[in-house]
């Protein structure tokens, strides 16, 4: 394992992917920002878009790794498989220190954390020994121009080495929403706060027949961002704060786990 704790951006060796693939307006901002802080920085993302790939990976046939600039290079994968062919063979010498993710195109928040292709790049960089940051920034896919990026482009410069020597061992992984800036450009401030739920029905759109004898079926965003509770990472984000949530690797559900095994061993 390589870095040691706490993490500085200074003279770190980074490694950047994302899940909406190489040529994202997120990913060049994220690589923009991080050239302030540091020189040894590596990309490896996917050639084409893998939202919502969780932690997805290509078994048994080979994935393709084309190199486009110097340190730059696209995958003909998923994001856990840039972050396997990054950390186990692509990136000469020393391991990164740190695996930054995103800026995705659009929110990470709730029921959309264990999908995400950005955060599954965060928690495969984790499992590999490499703590990892993932960035995400709320309307970015549904509006078009600089703007869908204001909240990232200005606060992600003094927001990341703070998040950097916040991490604390090797394992761990942050999840970071931007929200949607209103017309005065005001944020309302910085919180950490946990993942919540999204209540309501899962909302799936019939398209008819597909002329092969079965039906389409079209999803965009499966609910409504309305929390089931107050103070959770959906419900901040969208009253202008930035979120920060701590995930983990683990997730063994140690609320039952005692009760189920005075259950099954008795």
């Amino acid at each position: 394992m390589s870095g040691t704790f706490p993490l500085s951006l200074d003279g770190a060796r980074v490694l950047l992917v994302n899940d909406d693939g190489i040529e994202s307006a997120g990913l060049a901002l994220l690589e923009r920002t991080v050239r302030g802080f540091t020189a040894d920085l590596w990309t490896v993302a996917p050639r084409e878009n893998q939202s919502a790939r969780g932690r997805a990976y290509t078994l048994r046939r080979p994935v393709g790794c084309r190199r486009l600039a110097e340190r730059r290079y696209a995958v003909a994968g998923t994001p856990v498989d840039c972050v396997l062919i990054a950390l186990n063979g692509l990136i000469p010498g020393r391991r990164p220190d740190l695996v930054l993710s995103g800026v995705n195109q659009g929110t990470n928040l709730g029921e959309d954390i264990a999908a995400s292709g950005t955060v599954g790049a965060c928690l495969q960089a984790a499992e590999q020994g490499v703590p990892a940051i993932a960035f995400s920034q709320l309307g970015a896919h549904r509006t078009s121009g600089g703007s869908a990026w204001a909240c990232a482009e200005r606060h992600l410069p003094s927001l990341l080495p703070k998040l950097v020597a916040s991490l604390g061992d090797h394992e761990m992984v942050l999840n970071v929403n931007f929200p949607r800036l209103g017309a005065a450009g005001d944020l309302a401030g910085t919180c950490v706060v946990p993942a919540g739920r999204r209540k309501g029905p899962v909302v799936i759109e019939s398209r008819g027949g597909d002329g092969n004898g079965g039906t389409t079926f079209f999803f965009d965003r499966l609910r409504a961002d309305d929390p089931v509770a107050p103070d959770c990472d959906i419900d901040r984000a969208h009253a202008c704060h930035i979120t920060i949530t701590p995930l983990k690797l683990d997730p063994t559900d140690d609320s039952q786990l005692r009760d189920l095994q005075a259950r099954f061993e008795s």
